[in-house]
Parts: structure tokens; sequence; C-alpha cells
């Protein structure tokens, strides 16, 4: 995921994400992808618990495949 509207159109979906720091203590997590706040950060539900992170934090975020049958 690259540009703003990637953020947009991919909520909902699961991503695998990589950090630059530790975000509750881990650098490499999964989550779901809420879209952008005002402030153009990515907002990402780990777990029960929500987050937004700036996206120069982020060292990568990719979608998870989805294999449907």
């Amino acid at each position: 995921l690259e540009k703003e509207g990637d953020f947009v159109r991919f909520a909902g979906r699961r991503v695998d994400v990589s950090t630059y720091s530790p975000v509750a203590g881990k650098k490499k997590f999964q989550a779901v992808l809420l879209g952008l706040d005002e402030e153009g950060r990515v907002l990402l539900e780990v777990g029960a618990e929500k987050t937004a992170i700036s996206r120069r934090e982020m060292a990568s975020i990719k979608l998870v495949p989805e294999i449907r049958f």
C-alpha cells in the first residue's frame, strides 16, 4: 500500500505491518486496516485495540492474501 487512496480502498482488510520502532511492544504484527485519520495517519485495529500510526513510522504495510473458496 503506497497511495492515500489505497488505505481507504482496502479498509477492513487484514494487513502485515512492520514499523521502525515498537508499537505495543512489537515491530511486526498483523492488524485490520481502518483507513486514514484527518492528519493522514494510518488507523489500525490490533487485537481489540485501535491505534493510529504515521506512515513515516512504518517500514512496510502489505495486504494479507485472502483465499476464498
